[in-house]
C-alpha cells in the first residue's frame, strides 16, 4: 500500500469501528402495522375458508373446484372465457375471495356481484370504472405528496398529487386490492374493493411514519433503479415503461441509452458512461461478471445477448460507486433475471423484425423449485440486406438463458444458471473481391447459494466458469482501392473459473456492514497470422506487389483477486454515509492497488435530499485484452479514475422527480489504445485497416453536469426528459484532444401515452451536439510515369473536427389482446421517423496535383441508420 493511501486507509477504519460502537446499542426500529379495511362488505359465501391445491389444471376445472370447495355457485360464459388456460393456486384456509382472485388474475377475467347477490365470471369489461382517494399522515393528518398506489396483481396504479389525491382509471368490473407505500412510510392495503360497472369507489389510506431501512436506502450518487416493481427512488423507470422503449431488437442496452450520462451510436449496443470507453463499464448478471457480452462484434456488437424479456429488475450507476464493486473506471450495469412464479407456467413465442424468441417458465416439487427458459435467433442478415442489396452479408445469431433455482427452507436457497451465445458473419464483396468469415462464441455456468444465517445476516456465494472465442479469417485482393488489402487470420480464446462471495450484516437499523471477495483463474490464448502486399514497382500499368508476413502468439495466464469492506451507517436522522475500502490484485500486471470510497447522503426536508461521493477506481488490463494483433506483447499497469459526484433530487408537489448531478472524473496511467479514426464501425477486422493509430493520452478528464426530471403518477401519460453538459478530453503530448464521445450537449426526451390496459404509445426523440472526428490526409508516395499515383492516407490533429449534430424521432405503438389461448401482444415500431440524415463519416477521395498541392476533397459521407420500421408479435399462454 503507498504511503499516500495509508492514513485514508486507517482513517477509514478507525472512523468506521468508532460509529459501530456508538451505534451498536442503539436500535429504535419502528414496528410497521398494516390494516386492511374498507371496501364493500362481501357476501359471506366469499369469506369461506377453504384449502385447495391445483397444479397446471384448466381454468373451468379450478373454477369448479373453488365452488365446490365453498359451496357457492360460479355463472358465466363458456364461449368469452379462457377455459382451457392452465393455472395453479396453492391456498390453505384462505378465503374463497383470495382465490378466486389469485386464478382470476392469472386468466385476465374478473368477478362480478349483482344487486340480487349472484357471482358471475366474466371477462375484463370494455366499461370503465375508477378508485380515488387521499393518503394523509396518521399522526399530523397532512396530505401525502408522491405516494405510489397501485392495484395490486395489475400494472394499473397512480401517484398522489399536491392535496394528497390520487386517481386511478380505466378499471374494469371486479374486486380489487391496493397497497399505498412511500420511501419512509410503512406500506397499506385496502382489501376487497368491489368495482362494478361504471362504478367510481372512494378509499382513503392513513400511512404511519417509519424509518427508512439501511439497505433499501440509495445512498450513491448516479443511480438508477430500473424495472424495478418497488422503486426506491422517484426517478426510477418502471418495467413497462422500459419494455415500451423504441429499441431496436428488443436490446436493453438500447433502452440504457437513454439515461443521462449513457451515449452510444445506432449501430452498436454498446453505451459508455460520461466520456469513458464501453469496456470501462462493470457489466453483471445475477452476480456474475460478463465479458464483452454482445453479438457480431465485427459489427460494433449490434445486439447484447441478454434479451429484454430476460430482465427484472436493472441497478445501473454512473459514478461513485461502492467497494463491492471493482476493477471499473466508470459506471455499473447490474442486471437481475426474472423470478419464475412458484405456482403458474408460462410460455411465451414471439418474432418481430430481427428476432424470434422463445421463452418457457414454470415450476417443480411442489412450487419449492422454478425454471425459466429463454432462446432466441436474429434476422439481422434479412435487415442489412433490405439497407444494402448489393452488399452480400449474412450475420447471424443466437442465444440461450437458462436457470433454475430452488428453495432448500425459509432461509437458503440455490440457483443454477447457464448463458451461451454465438454468432457467425459471412461477407463477399464481389466487385472489390474481398471474402470474410468470422465466428465468436461466448458461454457462462454460474451457481448461487443465498443464505440468511439470521434476521440481518445475508450472504450470497457464486461459482462460476466461462469460456469466449473468437475465429475469423479475411482476404481482399490487393489493387481495388480499399482501406485493407492482404489476408489474414485470428483465433482468440479466454478461459476462466472463479469464486465470488459477498455477505451483510445489519448490526442496527443504524448501522450496516458488507464485505465480501472475488477470486479468478484465468487464461487466455492469441494466434494472429497478417499477410500484406506492399508496392515495389509497375509494369505494364499494373502494380508489383511482395508480400510482408506478421504472425503473434501468446498464452498468457494469472489470477485475479479482490477484496472488500463498506459500512453504511445514520449518525442521526438526516445523515447516512457509506465508508467503503478495496483491495484489487491481478498477477499478469503485477497490480496491486487500494481504492477508498466515501459517499454520504443528507436529507434537507422529506421532499429534498443531496448525494455525494468520491473515490478511486482502478482498471486492471483483461488478460483477454492484449493487443497483441496490433504488435503490442506486453501488459499495462492498471488505469486510475477518481470521481467527484455530488447531487440534488427533489420531489415536487406534483409528484414530478427533479434530479441534478455535476460530476468530475479525473483519469491518470491511462494505457495506450488503438483506435480507427475513420470510424469504421461496419468494417471487420479494424486491426488491420490502414487508418489503425495508436493513441498514448498523458491525463484525461470528464466533468460536466446533468438534470433529469421524471413525471409518472400511474395514469394515462408520463414523461421524463434529461438535459446533460459533457466535455470529455485526453491531454496527448502535451495538447488538448476531445475524446471520441465528447458530445457537449445532450438532451432526451420520452412520452407514454396509456389510454387504456390494451393500447400504449412512446415517443423517443434525441438530440446531442456534434462528436468530434480525425480528418484524412493524403501523401503522394509515388507517381508513375503514365500519371497515376501511390497514395498513402494518413490523418489529420486527432479528433479536431466537429460531425453536424445528432437528431432523431422514434415511435412505438403497442396493443394487447386476450384470447381464449391467452394474451397477445403487437408492437409497431418506426425508427429515426421522420428519416434525419446524421453523418456517421465523411469520405474523402485524391484529386490529384494542382501547382505543387495535393488536392484532396469531403466527396461523400456515410450515415447512420435511416427511417426503419419493425414490428412485433408475442403470444403468452
Amino acid at each position: 500500500m503507498s504511503e499516500k493511501l495509508r492514513p485514508i486507509f486507517i482513517f477509514i477504519l478507525t472512523f468506521t469501528l468508532a460509529c459501530n460502537l456508538s451505534l451498536f446499542a442503539q436500535d429504535d426500529t419502528a414496528s410497521v402495522e398494516i390494516n386492511p379495511f374498507g371496501g364493500r362488505k362481501l357476501p359471506k359465501s366469499l369469506q369461506a375458508k377453504i384449502t385447495v391445491t391445483l397444479h397446471e389444471v384448466p381454468f373451468e376445472q379450478a373454477l369448479s373446484v373453488i365452488a365446490r370447495e365453498g359451496n357457492l355457485k360460479l355463472n358465466y360464459n363458456r364461449n368469452r372465457m379462457p377455459l382451457g388456460k392452465k393455472v395453479s393456486l396453492k391456498m390453505e384456509n384462505a378465503a374463497v375471495i383470495e382465490a378466486l382472485l389469485k386464478i382470476l388474475n392469472d386468466t385476465g377475467t374478473g368477478l362480478i356481484i349483482t344487486n340480487g347477490g349472484q357471482l358471475a365470471i366474466t371477462p375484463f369489461s370494455e366499461s370503465q370504472g375508477e378508485i380515488r382517494g387521499v393518503v394523509i399522515d396518521e399522526e399530523s393528518r397532512e396530505p401525502l405528496v408522491g405516494v405510489n398506489v397501485v392495484v395490486l396483481g395489475t400494472q394499473f396504479g397512480a401517484a398522489t398529487g399536491p392535496y394528497g389525491q390520487f386517481l386511478i382509471p380505466g378499471l374494469s368490473t371486479g374486486i380489487y386490492s391496493l397497497e399505498a407505500s412511500m420511501l419512509g412510510y410503512g406500506r397499506k392495503q385496502i382489501s376487497n374493493i368491489i368495482l362494478t360497472e361504471d362504478d367510481s369507489i372512494e378509499v382513503r389510506f392513513e400511512l404511519v411514519e417509519t424509518p427508512i431501512p439501511l439497505h433499501e436506502v440509495i445512498i450513491t450518487p448516479g443511480h438508477f433503479s430500473l424495472m424495478e416493481k418497488e422503486p426506491a427512488s422517484g426517478n426510477a423507470l418502471k418495467a413497462k415503461d422500459m419494455r415500451s422503449f423504441p429499441q431496436l431488437g428488443e436490446d436493453i442496452y438500447r433502452a440504457i441509452n437513454r439515461l443521462p450520462g449513457v451515449a452510444g451510436n445506432d449501430v452498436s449496443a454498446k453505451f459508455t458512461i460520461r466520456g469513458g470507453e464501453y469496456d470501462e463499464v462493470l457489466v453483471l448478471l445475477d452476480g456474475l461478471e460478463l465479458y464483452d457480452p454482445f453479438h457480431l462484434k465485427d459489427l460494433d456488437g449490434f445486439f447484447s445477448i441478454i434479451d429484454v424479456e430476460a430482465i427484472r429488475s436493472i441497478d445501473m450507476i454512473t459514478g461513485a460507486f461502492p467497494a463491492e464493486y471493482g476493477n471499473r473506471l466508470s459506471g455499473v450495469f447490474d442486471m437481475k433475471t426474472v423470478t419464475p412464479s412458484s405456482e403458474t407456467a408460462r410460455t411465451s413465442l414471439a418474432i418481430s423484425f430481427l428476432n424470434a424468441r422463445f421463452l418457457s417458465q414454470g415450476n417443480f416439487s411442489k412450487g419449492k423449485g422454478q425454471w425459466l427458459f429463454l432462446a432466441r435467433r436474429g434476422y439481422l442478415d434479412l435487415l442489412l440486406k433490405w439497407l444494402n442489396p448489393e452488399d452480400e452479408i449474412s450475420p447471424t445469431y443466437f442465444d440461450v438463458l437458462a436457470k433454475a433455482q430452488y428453495a432448500i427452507n425459509s432461509r437458503h436457497s440455490i440457483a443454477a444458471h447457464v448463458l451461451t451465445a454465438d454468432d457467425d458473419v459471412v461477407l463477399i464483396e464481389t466487385d472489390d473481391e474481398l471474402e470474410f468469415n468470422s465466428g465468436y462464441g461466448s458461454t457462462y455456468g454460474w451457481l448461487t447459494w443465498y443464505a440468511q444465517y439470521h434476521s440481518g445476516l445475508f450472504a450470497q456465494t457464486v461459482l462460476s466458469s466461462g469460456r469466449i472465442t473468437q475465429e475469423g479469417t479475411i482476404e481482399q485482393i490487393p489493387g481495388k482501392d480499399t482501406d485493407f488489402e492482404g489476408e489474414a487470420s485470428v483465433t482468440r480464446d479466454f478461459d476462466y473459473y472463479g469464486i465470488k462471495q459477498d455477505w451483510t450484516f445489519e448490526l442496527s437499523d443504524r448501522s450496516l456492514l458488507k464485505w465480501g471477495f472475488d477470486a479468478k483463474r484465468l487464461t487466455a490464448g492469441y494466434d494472429f497470422f497478417f499477410r500484406e502486399p506492399v508496392v515495389v514497382g509497375r509494369e505494364n500499368g499494373k502494380d508489383i506487389f511482395v508480400h510482408d508476413t506478421t504472425t503473434a502468439k501468446e498464452s498468457p495466464d494469472g489470477n485475479e483477486f479482490g477484496v472488500y469492506l463498506g459500512n453504511r451507517f445514520r449518525l442521526f436522522n438526516p445523515l447516512t454515509a457509506e465508508l467503503g475500502i478495496r483491495y484489487d490484485h491481478a498477477s499478469w500486471t503485477a497490480d496491486r492497488n487500494v481504492s477508498p470510497r466515501i459517499k454520504i447522503l443528507f436529507g434537507l426536508n422529506k421532499k429534498t435530499v443531496v448525494r455525494a461521493g468520491w473515490g478511486k477506481f482502478y482498471q486492471t488490463q483483461g488478460i483477454h485484452r492484449l493487443n497483441a494483433v496490433d504488435g503490442d506483447e506486453r501488459f499495462y499497469p492498471a488505469e486510475l479514475a477518481e470521481h467527484r459526484v455530488i447531487g440534488l433530487e427533489h420531489e415536487f408537489e406534483n409528484g414530478a422527480n427533479l434530479r441534478i448531478e455535476a460530476y468530475q472524473k479525473k483519469l491518470s496511467d491511462i494505457r495506450p489504445r488503438y483506435h480507427n479514426y475513420k470510424g469504421l464501425a461496419l468494417n471487420p477486422f479494424a486491426e488491420i485497416h490502414m487508418d489503425r493509430i495508436r493513441v498514448e493520452p498523458e491525463r484525461g478528464e470528464s466533468k460536466g453536469f446533468e438534470i433529469y426530471v421524471n413525471n409518472d403518477k400511474g395514469g394515462k401519460f408520463s414523461w421524463w426528459a434529461s438535459y446533460g453538459y459533457a466535455i470529455a478530453e485526453d491531454v496527448i503530448d502535451g495538447i488538448t484532444v476531445p475524446r471520441d464521445f465528447d458530445q457537449r450537449h445532450t438532451i432526451y426526451l420520452d412520452i407514454n401515452y396509456r389510454p387504456n390496459k390494451k393500447w400504449s404509445l412512446n415517443l423517443a426523440w434525441q438530440y446531442h451536439s456534434c462528436r468530434p472526428f480525425t480528418e484524412s490526409i493524403a501523401n503522394v508516395v509515388k507517381q508513375w510515369p503514365d500519371g497515376t499515383y501511390d497514395v498513402e492516407w494518413t490523418h489529420g490533429p486527432l479528433n479536431a473536427g466537429r460531425l453536424p449534430a445528432y437528431h432523431r424521432l422514434d415511435i412505438r405503438a403497442g396493443r394487447e389482446f386476450l384470447t381464449s389461448r391467452g394474451r397477445v401482444s403487437a408492437f409497431l415500431e418506426i425508427r429515426n421517423f421522420y428519416n434525419r440524415e446524421n453523418i456517421r463519416e465523411y469520405i474523402y477521395d485524391f484529386l490529384g496535383q494542382q501547382n505543387g498541392n495535393y488536392i484532396v476533397r469531403k466527396t461523400g459521407h456515410e450515415s447512420w441508420l435511416p427511417l426503419i420500421p419493425s414490428f412485433g408479435i408475442i403470444w403468452d399462454f
